[in-house]
């Protein structure tokens, strides 16, 4: 297999946001952007982008820009620059010269908007060869240092190679995993001690019926190929969810939800018998 290093891209920067702002209010009414956000199932705190009793169409374009790595965000927004490229240019071709002006300066703005969006920050996909153990946990490791919520991880296998993988999250970690007799390396019990030592938040448990392996965080989930601990001895994959990300994210959370500690509880003594 073909090693394939995937670039990230930095997201928009901040100071697009006035620009977006100024472009979605001259082309967009508020009731068409809310129901763009229901399409994309995005969702915009009233409390944010209302601001005495008006929209706040900079408050709407700062969550466009600060959250594209979150959910739908993304797609959204490239959905609606898609469009007011077009708007603006039906505009343009139906005002009078009189009028002309404002839909003329925007269609720069709009431009740069549209180049400043570029791919998404955190990659779609990984693909990396098997036998490049240190490329693999390296493209991991940069993958997830991109999460900016806690992240759920769901591998049916894991060892010292998961906790490797994960020793540069900023963020809470769940790990899920397999509670069959081969699902946890020797070893394993005694690192995650001693990643929980060094002040990594980690929770693992344990369920009896996992089968496919997955990574979940900033509201977006992938399916993963190989068990992180031996990412780059075998063939390395990610691949995003898109149109079953909501069903996948609810199912590993009922999976969750039911599975056992890791370290399991030891059980309590029974209480001696009563003397007759």
């Amino acid at each position: 297999m073909r090693e394939v290093k995937l670039e990230y891209c930095l997201p928009v920067d901040k100071s697009h946001i006035p620009v977006l702002a100024e472009v979605l209010e001259l082309y967009y009414s508020f009731d068409e952007l809310m129901e763009m956000a229901s399409i994309f199932d995005v969702n915009f705190p009233e409390e944010a982008i209302w601001r005495s009793g008006r929209f706040n169409w900079l408050a709407a374009a700062r969550q466009l820009v600060e959250r594209i790595d979150h959910g739908n965000h993304y797609k959204m927004l490239e959905s609606l620059l898609s469009a007011l490229e077009q708007r603006n240019k039906t505009a343009i071709a139906r005002t009078d010269w009189e009028r002309r002006d404002a839909h003329q300066c925007a269609t720069p703005k709009i431009e740069q908007l549209a180049a400043a969006l570029g791919e998404p920050g955190i990659a779609r996909e990984i693909v990396v060869a098997e036998e490049k153990p240190f490329t693999a946990k390296a493209e991991v490791r940069e993958f997830l240092e991109r999460a900016e919520t806690p992240i759920l991880v769901v591998d049916p296998y894991v060892g010292v190679g998961t906790l490797d993988c994960l020793r540069t999250m900023k963020f809470p970690i769940r790990l899920l995993t397999g509670s069959h007799g081969n699902s946890v390396e020797a070893g394993f019990e005694a690192a995650l001690k001693a990643f929980q030592a060094e002040g990594f938040q980690i929770e693992v448990r344990q369920h009896g019926k996992l089968h496919d392996r997955h990574l979940a965080f900033n509201e977006r989930c992938w399916l993963v190929g190989s068990s992180l601990k031996d990412a780059g001895k075998k063939a390395f994959h990610t691949t995003e969810i898109v149109d079953a990300k909501v069903e996948v994210l609810a199912a590993l959370e009922a999976k969750w939800n039911s599975a056992s500690a890791y370290p399991p509880l030891p059980a309590l003594a029974a209480a001696p018998a009563a003397k007759p």
